[in-house]
């Protein structure tokens, strides 16, 4: 049986074309390939040659964005063949509605996206739910438009370089490009479409079989192919040329280019001209169209000079060294110079960048050896078998797309668990920019973002996510529920469907909806204001709750005092005491050093807030940070103090809480010294490698649960002098420790989460 298509399936396309000739079978899994042009290029060649293996076993369409010589080709390739309309960008709504139809006519399993030049089409597709294997084989650093590239990069499930300096490449151009994504595969040696003598004759060319060359003639012949481009370097092929003849004297040279004159090239190609015409090349330098079959100029070539530069993997040249003709490059131009330089015969034809001399040197020396060519041409053979495979290119591509596309289909099945499930909180998740997305949009945004951080056995301080809900930690979860034989699972979504189990991955988190009440705990606040101005604001805080704390306020000098009891006497309120520190140790060096004594027996709960600005941050990220603990800990839209004392009565077994921060900390620089302290306060070691602290050391605590810090006795000299640095100090380790320290006293933590006020 087969599917039969209606050629006028893409009809809100006006221009488009469906071929037919060879139709759908239903019992197969269809495979798209998008291809940018149809010309006698490096990269439509490798799509044609794609499809051919593809097709043995798959269904496979072909979109062409732009038609050429390889049409029929590639027609007669595929399946089907959809040819677009060249005067449509397809971005946009364009290209969503496009990657509507192919979607709704075709239902590929996966897309292959051949060039970056097909990413307009490409990211849609991936939006529709056909995962899209990107083949990239420009430099990102030649891309005039950035946005092409980007877009292909953040949509596609997977990306292939066909060598690392091409990825290197894009790497450095799209910082954000993530690594997890990508694979490094050369394509192997491949077989040109064969075109019509009408074609080339509708083209303006000479005949396929281009008998004007006579094949070898006795001199050492260079061979060079490719389109007469700046970027191949041509001229820099003439001026080797020159070289060997003026510098060198070597006159027994032929130098053969074969390739086309793009249209928007040919004051290039007159360059060229006239480059051979002054150096007096006429006889040296031959000049061949494109030509149908390339063998005779293999055969007759002693070398193959790749004089581009910057090319990624042209085909080219990997036929040259399956010809058994080496290859010589210039390092940092492409990948070529990674295989080359891999070969102990050949290192030697990896070429400092650019050189015209250094390249005629080279070909001058293997004009002396050319004794050992069969040895050197036998080596070749081999070099190009270990490190050119298609079949496993092949292979390699298809394992990516069933790859991409199962995890699709997980990713589908994981976003209706979290979807049925009800509480995934998009805000905590990826904070205030999240709030006009979908619900279903921004949980597969999250699937997508947790699945390249995995593994997620590694600290990393920096996801580009935050908590799915509060209270939930995936990366702990993810620890201590290993996927199994490597396959991803998203710790959220295995989470939830054994029922949220308990364990440390999953905290107590108060939230005002909980309800509070009249506290019979007694209730002190400690508030360290560096800068006193701030502390207004604090008891602004204060006023919404009727649990009114007993205040110990600290500070940097005497002078200070006053201006602390001013604002005090000003605002109705009275500290227990105000008291001068030394500016050293920030916040919480009072806190666990002169308030122990003031609060023992007398408190059930502490609050320690401060009110500093950090130099780090910016004026407005200071007061959203400043703002955020506040509200989580005293309050203003929600009396928090109430809410927190509540929470404490009635939960015994809690001793820490802290506000719910979206993110995932790590130790970073702080854990050689966060050990040390750990093994002088009891706490248990090596230090867990995920954990949940009070960043920012702003916190609500039962005075018996902090005894084992209070009991450390921390002096005044083991704390770092002003300017403290950003991080590693005992400081910073210290508020790590927190939540361990009150475990190492036999409670637990919680959290405050306050709707809307997302950090």
């Amino acid at each position: 049986m087969v599917l039969n298509r209606n050629p006028d399936a893409l009809s809100p396309f006006p221009g488009s074309v469906v071929h037919c000739e060879s139709l759908i079978n239903p019992r197969r899994e269809t495979v798209m390939v998008l291809l940018h042009e149809a010309s006698r290029s490096g990269a439509p060649i490798l799509g044609w040659n794609i499809i051919n293996e593809l097709k043995i076993d798959h269904n496979v369409v072909a979109v062409v964005l732009k038609t050429g010589p390889i049409i029929a080709a590639i027609q007669s390739a595929a399946n089907e063949t959809v040819i677009l309309p060249t005067a449509t960008a397809w971005d946009g709504d364009d290209g969503a509605r496009l990657a509507h139809e192919l979607m709704s006519t075709y239902s590929p399993l996966y897309v292959i996206a051949n060039s970056g030049l097909t990413s307009g089409v490409a990211v849609h597709m991936e939006e529709c739910g056909a995962p899209v294997v990107a083949l990239v084989h420009e430099f990102a650093s030649d891309r005039p438009n950035t946005d092409t590239l980007n877009a292909l990069f953040k949509h596609a499930s997977r990306i292939v370089f066909p060598a690392q300096i091409v990825a290197d490449d894009s790497l450095a151009a799209y910082p954000d490009l993530d690594v997890r994504k990508t694979v490094i595969q050369a394509q192997g040696s491949m077989k040109i479409p064969p075109i019509g003598k009408a074609v080339w004759a509708e083209a303006g060319r000479a005949d396929a079989t281009c008998g004007q060359f006579m094949g070898k003639d006795g001199r050492f012949t260079v061979l060079g192919i490719g389109s007469i481009i700046y970027r191949k370097g041509v001229d820099l092929f003439v001026s080797t040329a020159d070289f060997l003849q003026r510098e060198l004297g070597r006159h027994d040279i032929r130098f053969i280019w074969v390739g086309q004159t793009i249209a928007s090239e040919m004051r290039y190609r007159r360059a060229i001209e006239a480059q051979v015409k002054k150096c007096g090349l006429e006889g040296v330098v031959e000049y061949y169209d494109e030509v149908d079959n390339l063998d005779p100029f293999y055969e007759a070539a002693d070398l193959f000079l790749l004089s581009s530069r910057f090319d990624p993997l042209p085909n080219v040249a990997i036929d040259s060294m399956f010809q058994g003709v080496p290859v010589a490059c210039f390092a940092d131009a492409g990948g070529f110079s990674e295989i080359v330089s891999k070969c102990s015969l050949t290192g030697d034809l990896v070429l400092p960048y650019g050189s015209v001399s250094a390249a005629g040197r080279a070909i001058a020396d293997l004009m002396d050896a050319r004794r050992y060519r069969g040895e050197l041409s036998a080596h070749i053979r081999q070099q190009a078998l270990e490190h050119f495979d298609f079949d496993g290119y092949i292979r390699k591509i298809t394992s990516l797309g069933h790859e991409a596309a199962e995890q699709m289909r997980q990713k589908r099945r994981d976003t209706k668990t979290i979807l049925e499930a009800n509480v995934f909180n998009k805000e905590l998740c990826f904070g205030e920019q999240a709030r006009d997305k979908t619900e279903q949009a921004v949980i597969a945004e999250y699937l997508e973002a947790i699945r390249f951080h995995w593994p997620l056995g590694s600290s990393r301080a920096k996801l580009h996510f935050g908590r799915p809900l509060p209270g939930f930690n995936p990366l702990i979860y993810d620890l201590e529920h290993p996927s199994k034989n490597g396959v991803f699972r998203d710790p959220l979504t295995d989470y939830l469907r054994k029922g949220k189990p308990q364990g440390r991955w999953a905290h107590k988190v108060i939230e005002p909806s909980d309800g509070f009440g009249a506290s019979p705990l007694r209730t002190a606040l400690h508030g360290h204001f560096h800068y006193p101005d701030l502390l207004e604001e604090c008891l602004q805080s204060l006023s919404v709750n009727e649990t009114k704390p007993d205040l110990f306020i600290t500070t940097t000098n005497e002078g200070k005092i006053q201006k602390i009891n001013t604002i005090l006497e000003k605002s109705g309120w009275e500290a227990k005491e105000v008291w001068a520190v030394p500016n050293r140790g920030r916040n919480i060096f009072p806190f666990i050093t002169d308030l122990p004594e003031r609060l023992k027996g007398q408190y059930d709960i502490v609050c320690h807030i401060h009110g500093e600005r950090s130099k780090y941050l910016s004026a407005d990220r200071g007061v959203r940070w400043r703002s955020f603990a506040w509200q989580h800990l005293v309050g203003d839209r929600e009396p928090m103090i109430d809410i927190v004392a509540a929470a404490f009565s009635n939960n015994p077994d809690v001793g820490l809480i802290f506000p719910e921060a979206p993110y995932f900390p790590g130790w970073g620089v702080n854990e050689g010294v966060a050990t040390e302290l750990a093994d002088r306060i009891g706490v248990e070691t090596p230090l867990p490698r995920h954990f949940d602290f009070p960043n920012g050391a702003m916190f609500w605590a039962r005075p018996e649960a902090l005894k084992p810090l209070f009991e450390l006795k921390l002096d005044l000299s083991e704390v770092p002098v002003e300017p403290l640095p950003l991080d590693g100090t005992s400081l910073h380790a210290l508020e790590r420790l927190l939540p361990l320290v009150v475990e190492k006293a036999g409670y637990g933590y919680a959290t405050t989460y306050v709707a809307d006020v997302i950090r």
